[in-house]
């Protein structure tokens, strides 16, 4: 079955400061393969690192969401999305989705649709 070998979850802050060099080759490899993420190749590791370390405080202030997608087999990260939840009051049942990234070898698992899934069922 597609994107079978996969496991998505919510990411706490802990899990994503452990994860920051993993997050940024993420960022590095997706880059490098033509996605427009708010980044431009050639994208240094050392930026990418600094990148997934600054969204530590956003995640453990519930400023940001993270969902990754891991592969079963070795536990690699495969793709992460963002959601950032709107802050007025009459926004609460809003947010947008940003840096929905799948690993190019990962790609054609349907995992970016697992993601949105995880974002749609998350609810805030």
């Amino acid at each position: 079955m597609p994107g079978g070998g996969y496991a998505v979850g919510e990411v706490t802050a802990e899990e994503l400061r452990g994860a920051a060099d993993e997050l940024a080759g993420l960022l590095v490899e997706t880059v490098h393969d033509g996605a427009s993420v708010g980044f431009l190749a050639p994208l240094e590791a050392a930026e990418a690192a600094r990148w997934g370390r600054a969204l530590v405080p956003d995640v453990a202030d519930g400023r940001l969401v993270v969902w990754a997608a891991r592969a079963a087999a070795d536990g690699r990260l495969a793709g992460t999305v963002q959601l950032q939840p709107a802050t007025t009051a009459n926004g609460r049942h809003r947010g947008e989705v940003a840096k929905l990234m799948v690993h190019p070898a990962d790609r054609g698992h349907r995992l970016a649709g697992r993601l949105l899934a995880a974002v749609g069922a998350g609810g805030r």
